[in-house]
C-alpha cells in the first residue's frame, strides 16, 4: 500500500518539476527580454517566478508530510493531517484517504485469500499424502491378493490333477471290485457245489450207519445161533456119552459142532466189534460232514454278504465318479475364474500405482502452492 501511495507522490513530485522547469523557462526568457522590454514587464514576470518557488517549495513539504502520514497510517499509528499536510495539497486529504482505504480493502482481501489459498493448499497437500498413502495402501494390498489368488490358482491345478488321480484310482477300485464280483460269484458256485456234495455224502453216509446197524443187528443173531449151537452140541455129547461105544462118532460130530458154534460165536463178536468201531467212525464222520454243511452254509451267507457289499460299493463308486466328475469341471471352472481375478487384480495394482504416482505429484504440486501462498504472506 505504501509502494502505491509512494509512486503516486512521485507523480505529483513530476508535476511539481515540470512546474519548476517551466518557471525556470520563465526566468530565462525573462532574462532575455531585458534587452528588448520594458521594465514593466519584468516585474509580472518576477512574481509569477516567485509565486512557482513558493508553490513548489509548499508542494515538497506537503510531499514529505504526505510520505509521514502515509507511512504512519500504513503502521496503524495516529498522526493529525492537517500539521503535516499545510501546502497546496492540503485539500487532497479525502482523495488519499480513500484511495489508501480502497487499497488497503484490496490488500486484506487480497491477504485473506492468499491465508485461505494457504489453509486450501495445506488441506490440499495433506489430502494428497493420505490418498498417496491410501493409494501405496492398495497397491500393496492388491498385490498383496493378486499373489495369494495366484496361489489359490495353483492349488486349484495341484486339486485338479490330484481329483483325476482320485478318478484313477477309483476306476481302479471299480474294476477290482467287478473282479472281485466275478471271483465271488465263481466261489459261490463252488462253495455250493461242496455243499451239495456234502449234504449228499451225510445222507449217504447216514444209510451206511442204518446198514451198520443191520449187520450189528445180524451179528448178535448170529452170535445167538452160535451159543445156541454149542449148548445143542454140549447136550448131544453128553448124550453121546451116555450110549457109550455106540455113541462115540456122534460124539466126534458133536464136538466139531461145539468147536465151529464156539469159532462162529468169536467171529460174530468179532464182527460186532469191528462194526461198532465203522459206526464209530461214521458217527465222527457224519459229525464232520455235519459241520461241513453248516460251515458251507455260513460260507455261503458270506459270499452273498459280500457280494451285496461289492454291489453296494460298485454303486457307490458310480456316484463318486460322477461327484469327482462334477468336482473336476467346478475346479476347471474355479481355476479359470481365479485367472481372470488375477488379471484383474493386476491391472487395479498398475492402476493403483498410477493412482500413487499421481498423488504423489499433487502432494508435491500443494505443498509448492502452499510455500508460494506462505512467501506471498
Amino acid at each position: 500500500m505504501v509502494r502505491f501511495l509512494g509512486q503516486a507522490v512521485a507523480s505529483v513530485k513530476s508535476w511539481v518539476l515540470l512546474v519548476a522547469i517551466f518557471g525556470n523557462l520563465l526566468l530565462v526568457a525573462g532574462a532575455i527580454a531585458l534587452n528588448s522590454v520594458s521594465l514593466w514587464l519584468i516585474v509580472p514576470l518576477l512574481l509569477i517566478v516567485v509565486l512557482i518557488l513558493g508553490i513548489v517549495g509548499g508542494v515538497n513539504k506537503d510531499i514529505a508530510g504526505i510520505k509521514q502520514y502515509l507511512f504512519a497510517v500504513d503502521r496503524e499509528q495516529t498522526v493529525d493531517w492537517n500539521q503535516l499536510v499545510t501546502g497546496p495539497l492540503h485539500g487532497l486529504h479525502d482523495t488519499f484517504i480513500e484511495v489508501f482505504k480502497a487499497r488497503q480493502r484490496r490488500n486484506a482481501e487480497y491477504k485473506d485469500a492468499v491465508k485461505e489459498m494457504g489453509h486450501s493448499s495445506l488441506e490440499l497437500a495433506t489430502n494428497a499424502k493420505e490418498v498417496s498413502k491410501s493409494a501405496a495402501y492398495q497397491s500393496n494390498a492388491t498385490t498383496s491378493s493378486a499373489a495369494a489368488i495366484t496361489e489359490i490358482s495353483h492349488s486349484i491345478d495341484d486339486i485338479s490333477s490330484r481329483i483325476s488321480a482320485a478318478r484313477d484310482a477309483a476306476t481302479s477300485a471299480c474294476d477290482l471290485s467287478k473282479q472281485g464280483g466275478q471271483s465271488l460269484a465263481g466261489a459261490s458256485r463252488e462253495v455250493n457245489d461242496v455243499a451239495s456234495l456234502a449234504r449228499e455224502t451225510e445222507v449217504r453216509v447216514s444209510q451206511l450207519d442204518a446198514l451198520m446197524q443191520n449187520v450189528t443187528s445180524m451179528s448178535k443173531i448170529i452170535g445167538d445161533i452160535a451159543g445156541q449151537t454149542n449148548l445143542l452140541a454140549l447136550n448131544a455129547a453128553i448124550e453121546a456119552a451116555r450110549a457109550g461105544e455106540h455113541g462115540r462118532g456122534f460124539a466126534v460130530v458133536a464136538d466139531e459142532v461145539r468147536a465151529l458154534a464156539v469159532r462162529s460165536h468169536g467171529s460174530a463178536a468179532e464182527i460186532a466189534t469191528n462194526i461198532a468201531r465203522v459206526q464209530e467212525s461214521m458217527q465222527q464222520v457224519l459229525g464232520s460232514m455235519k459241520s461241513v454243511v453248516e460251515k458251507t452254509d455260513n460260507s455261503l451267507q458270506e459270499v452273498a454278504s459280500a457280494d451285496a457289499s461289492l454291489k453296494s460299493i460298485l454303486t457307490t463308486t458310480d456316484v463318486v465318479f460322477s461327484l469327482i466328475d462334477e468336482i473336476a469341471v467346478a475346479a476347471g471352472q474355479q481355476s479359470i475364474a481365479a485367472r481372470e481375478i488375477s488379471k484383474h487384480i493386476e491391472t487395479v495394482a498398475d492402476l493403483a500405482n498410477q493412482n500413487s504416482f499421481r498423488a504423489g505429484q499433487a502432494a508435491e504440486i500443494a505443498d509448492h502452492l502452499h510455500k508460494l501462498t506462505h512467501q506471498a504472506e
